[in-house]
């Protein structure tokens, strides 16, 4: 079935993203622009159409869960920390989850959970290639707590799945472009590969993700190219007229895997950015 297809048979449903930001905002759009009945909860207000019921507060505090509406088809965690703390992280990934699952079991017992982690749960850094049953032993702190977030959450709630998303951009998420742009001639760049994902292949990928079985609940979620850093710098300049700059050997524990989309792609979602190119293009031509 497309997804389209599988959009159109939950006309009407109810569907609650906790995080509606960079992902979270758009999924919310789209989703009720196929007639879902969409509630978000974040701190402040969104610039979301009017028909989507905001409702505010903090994530990991009880209360913000008293006033909410039950019954839910859906529920998304999308949330993200607000700094690269401990404290923040914990808050954001364990206490918020935890609050969650334990309003689901009281109001929406039969809501599907989709989670949104990282691909920072894995610790490889050797150019490894990476699929959903690859070992998981993150070296951050932050990887860390998103994978005891993930065990929480899989063994909480019967019918709950994860996405480990890779680095997310698209528009307003420019960064590797302008330092691309930005670089000397004389600049060495790594030959370490990277892996991303493009915002709009976010948030299909988790509409796709509602009518997935339940058989299989992690799935990786990032495009169809990892390639070296040093790769898609050069393709940006050059798609900009500048010079090519040289490769350097990577740093000694710097991130350096190959994250694997076949599970994904075996499930039947299908990319609109397959690769670097096709979503930077966009971006590159803005420049």
């Amino acid at each position: 079935m497309s997804l389209e297809c599988s959009l159109a048979s939950l006309k009407g449903q109810r569907i609650l993203i906790a995080g509606p930001g960079y992902v979270g905002g758009l999924l919310a759009k789209e989703l009720y622009a196929t007639g879902v009945e969409v509630h978000t909860i974040s701190r402040s207000k969104k610039v979301l159409p009017d028909g989507i019921q905001q409702n505010f507060g903090d994530l990991s505090q009880r209360e913000t869960y008293q006033n909410l509406a039950g019954n839910f088809s859906n529920v998304f965690y999308l949330a993200g920390a607000d700094s690269r703390t401990e404290k923040d992280y914990q808050k954001v990934y364990l206490d918020g989850p935890e609050l969650l699952i334990t309003y689901i079991e009281e109001s929406s017992k039969n809501s599907r959970l989709i989670f949104s982690s990282s691909t920072s749960v894995y610790g490889q850094n050797d150019g490894e290639r990476v699929d959903e049953g690859s070992p998981t032993e993150p070296n951050s702190f932050s990887g860390k707590i998103i994978l005891e977030a993930e065990k929480q959450i899989l063994h909480r709630h019967r019918d709950s799945l994860i996405v480990r998303f890779s680095g997310i951009y698209g528009p307003n998420r420019d960064r590797l472009v302008r330092t691309s742009l930005n670089l000397e001639n004389s600049d060495l760049v790594s030959t370490a590969f990277t892996n991303r994902i493009h915002q709009s292949d976010c948030s299909r990928l988790l509409q796709h993700l509602i009518s997935v079985p339940s058989t299989d609940r992690v799935f990786i979620g990032s495009d169809c190219n990892p390639a070296p850093r040093i790769e898609v710098i050069n393709w940006i300049r050059k798609k900009n007229g500048l010079s090519q700059l040289h490769a350097k050997r990577k740093i000694p524990g710097e991130l350096n895997k190959r994250c694997s989309n076949k599970k994904i792609i075996d499930s039947g979602f299908k990319f609109l950015h397959q690769d670097y190119q096709s979503g930077y293009s966009l971006q590159t031509h803005q420049n």
